[in-house]
């Protein structure tokens, strides 16, 4: 329940501030440092978008 309350909130495709609220940082570099790591990145003529799934994904690689 909780996931669809939180696409409903952000949608699926964020932009990068919003992308930051969803993942719950406040560093642009710390963002950008996820996307050097791997961090998908869709860039479209319309500006570049974070997907939610792509984020998850992203960070459920390092759970130990």
């Amino acid at each position: 329940m909780s996931e669809v309350k939180e696409m409903i909130q952000f949608g699926r495709y964020l932009n990068f501030k919003n992308a930051m609220r969803y993942m719950d940082i406040k560093s642009y570099n710390t963002l950008h440092k996820m996307i050097a790591h791997g961090l998908k990145v869709t860039e479209t003529p319309f500006g570049t978008r974070l997907d939610t799934k792509d984020i998850d994904e992203f960070m459920n690689q390092f759970k130990y």
